[in-house]
Formats: structure tokens, C-alpha cells, sequence
């Protein structure tokens, strides 16, 4: 394919071509800069325009009733395409029944038992993809044209356009698109791009978007809410740590291990809390180290021995509380949130690695310890109603996370 395109200056005239994507075209704006531009559509008009923008502010405001936004669907919605055929197939079946929509509407969220009647998908799908079915559902009966187009075709199985979509929000950072295979993205914003508009894209224009989805937040923001009050943490346990470590902090990725940690943030002794935790560390000494740089050497050691997936985003939960057994010098309180303050501020993970830190109450750590699980693991445990220890010490943190959600309904 030839990647030769052209940049028009404000006169009209043609440079030279300049190598670049096929999707796009360099304009010269009046200060001499060249800016990528969306080409120009010839067939849209002005009124098509006003009415596309109106349709996607409607679509906008629809969703917002369901507490969902586009920049959710960037990375809420599932990626996978048997899993999004799924997805189309259970909204299919919602909008054709009356009752089931109905029931969406005054309770805002998915009713999973009432879907599982009229159509055979996975619970699974239905719970960790519910923001993503509800939008489908807002679009097919919505009457946006080329949305539902997609999803039709998606639906059909025919081969879509992984390189083309609908811009649906115009922001700072990008423009939000849906695929032609009902994905949601974020590319760069070039100029002349509108809300509604159908718009090629090149693979580098896609922008990584981090994981900071209102599901997440909001699971965190609950944890958190539930477990940061600090005055909560002096409920005294009877473990038997070693008395010079005032906190400990776990790490679980799909290895779970502790670090003890004495008073100046420094890493003092390391526990292991399954298998996989030893063939993480091969014998790698972290004592000595602050604890901030110990988190993330696990980090690396996770990429490096392939515990976490390269290709998509990993959570890997760090969670910090008081050594029921230190003695206590009057500053624990001070300390402890110099410590977690430290480690959500110094601990940022990368583009694979999302570190979720959380502070959990003195009394879990007991319990945690009774169990074999990560004071982290047991935190959540306690919260799930139905769950046995062996299934929260198998699952991955996500799913303890979207568990969680659904549990308190979130």
C-alpha cells in the first residue's frame, strides 16, 4: 500500500508528499505548523452533522442515567471477539423483551438471573460485561444507523473494519471511537474530526487508555472507604510477627507474598505466601531495601518470569496494615499513613502493571494468617457472601474485584 500522502497549504497547493499513514492527510494552518487532519467528507452536509451530533449527545445522556460514560466503555467492554459476539447476542435478546427492559430501566443495572432465562450465555459474561450489554442495548434500540450497522455485522460474523469507527466523544487526550467491530478505542484527535463522524485509523493512533474505569474506582473507592480509617487498625490481633516490623504489606499478583517493614519504610523480611511467590523471587534477597523499590523489583520479576499478560492490563493489589505484634511508640497512626501515602504515591506500575493500594484493619491480619491467604485476599473474602478460601486463593485479583463489585452492588 503506498503510504505517500500530501499536506495542502491555505492557498491550495500540493507539497511534496510526505511519508506518513494512509488514513490521514498534514494541512499547513496559517502559522506554516503542518497538522494531521481528518479528510474532509463531501458527502456529509450540514444538517447531517447537527443531527449526527444530537444523536450521540442523546446516546451520551442515555447512558449517563446507567452511571456509564464512553471513556468507561474504553475499558470496560470486552476485547475479545467471542466474548463481544456474546455480549451482542444477550442485548439482542434484552430489547426484544419488554419486560426485561423495563426492569433495567427503574433498577439501572442487569438483571443477570432474568437474561440467563432467554438466552444461553455464560453468568460470567453477563456480570463482568453488564456496563458494555446495557450500552448495546441503549444503541440497538437507539436508532443510530452506522452503531447499529456494526453490531449487526458483528452480530452476522462478517469480517468488519478493525481500522474503523464512529467518534463519539472529542477530549484533550483523543477522540473516543467505536470499531466497526463494536470495540471502543481511543485515537488521536486530528483536526476536522466531529461527533458521528466514520473516520479511518492506523494502528499507532491508537492510544493506550489506563485502566481507571468507574468499576474499578468504585470497587477500590469501597475498599478504601471501608478500611482507611485509621482508627480502626488498633483493634489489637495475636500473631506472633516479629515485633521489629511496625507494618506489613502484601503484594498479589497471581504469587502472593508479604514484606515486613519497619519504621523507616525499609523492607526487613519476606514471606511467601504460595508456590508461585518462591519461583517469583529465585532467592532474590529484598531485605535492606525501601519498601517502595522492593514493589516494584516484584514488578519486574512478574514480566520477567511471565506471571502477568503483556498484551493487556494486569491488577495487582498491594495492601498495607499494622503488625498487630510491634511495639507501640504513640506514632503508629502518623507512620502508617506515611507508609501508605509513600506507596500510592511512589508505586505506579507501567503500561501492563495497574497497582491497586489498598489499607486493610489490624484484625484481618490474623485471619489471613489462620486461612494461608494474603492479608489482601482475605480483606476481600471476608466482604464475599458464598465464597470458600480456595476459591478466592485461585482466583486472579480481577476477579475477586468484579466479584466484589457484584456482591455490594456496585
Amino acid at each position: 500500500m503506498n503510504s505517500e500522502i500530501h499536506h495542502i497549504d491555505t492557498n491550495g497547493q500540493e507539497s511534496e508528499p510526505i511519508n506518513a499513514n494512509p488514513f490521514t492527510y498534514l494541512e499547513k494552518g496559517q502559522n506554516g505548523e503542518v497538522e494531521e487532519a481528518c479528510p474532509k467528507s463531501d458527502t456529509t452536509d450540514e444538517l447531517d452533522v447537527k443531527k449526527l451530533k444530537r444523536d450521540i449527545s442523546g446516546l451520551r445522556k442515555k447512558l449517563k442515567i446507567y452511571r456509564i460514560s464512553f471513556r468507561d466503555l474504553l475499558s470496560c467492554a470486552p476485547k475479545n471477539r467471542d466474548s463481544i459476539y456474546m455480549c451482542i447476542k444477550a442485548a439482542k435478546a434484552i430489547v426484544e423483551n419488554d419486560w426485561i427492559l423495563e426492569k433495567i430501566r427503574k433498577k439501572k443495572t442487569l438483571p443477570i438471573e432474568d437474561v440467563l432465562s432467554v438466552v444461553n450465555v455464560y453468568r460470567g459474561t453477563l456480570k463482568k460485561n453488564s456496563k458494555y450489554i446495557i450500552a448495546i442495548c441503549l444503541i440497538i434500540t437507539g436508532g443510530l444507523e452506522t452503531l447499529n450497522r456494526y453490531i449487526s455485522n458483528t452480530y452476522a460474523k462478517k469480517e468488519q473494519d478493525s481500522n474503523l469507527g464512529v467518534v463519539l466523544e472529542l477530549a484533550r487526550d483523543g477522540a473516543v471511537v467505536m470499531t466497526g467491530e463494536c470495540r471502543f478505542l481511543l485515537v488521536i484527535k486530528k483536526k476536522n474530526m466531529y461527533l458521528g463522524q466514520e473516520v479511518k485509523f492506523a494502528e499507532w493512533e491508537i492510544r493506550r487508555y489506563r485502566r481507571n474505569t468507574v468499576r474499578k474506582a468504585a470497587a477500590v473507592v469501597v475498599l478504601l472507604g471501608m478500611a482507611v480509617l485509621l482508627p480502626f487498625f488498633f483493634s489489637r490481633g495475636q500473631i506472633a510477627y516479629s515485633d521489629k516490623g511496625f507494618a506489613l504489606v502484601a503484594i498479589d499478583i497471581n504469587p502472593s507474598l508479604g514484606l515486613l517493614v519497619d519504621r523507616n519504610d525499609t523492607v526487613i523480611d519476606v514471606n511467601t505466601i504460595n508456590r508461585d511467590a518462591d519461583i517469583l523471587l529465585m532467592d532474590n534477597d529484598l531485605k535492606g531495601m525501601p519498601v517502595e523499590d522492593a514493589i516494584e523489583m516484584i514488578f519486574e520479576f512478574a514480566h520477567d518470569r511471565g506471571y502477568v499478560y503483556e498484551d493487556k492490563e494486569n491488577l495487582v493489589l498491594v495492601s498495607l496494615a499494622l503488625n498487630p505484634d510491634a511495639d507501640e511508640k504513640g506514632d503508629e497512626e502518623e507512620k502508617f499513613e506515611h507508609l501508605f501515602n509513600r506507596i500510592k504515591s511512589k508505586v505506579i506500575g507501567d503500561e501492563v502493571i495497574i497497582p491497586i493500594v489498598i489499607a486493610v484493619p489490624q484484625d484481618t491480619v490474623k485471619s489471613a494468617e489462620m486461612n494461608n491467604l494474603s492479608i489482601g485476599r482475605q480483606y476481600i473474602y471476608e466482604r464475599l457472601q458464598g465464597f470458600d478460601v480456595g476459591k478466592v486463593r485461585r482466583s486472579s485479583i480481577e476477579d475477586l474485584l468484579i466479584e466484589y463489585e457484584y456482591s455490594v452492588g456496585l
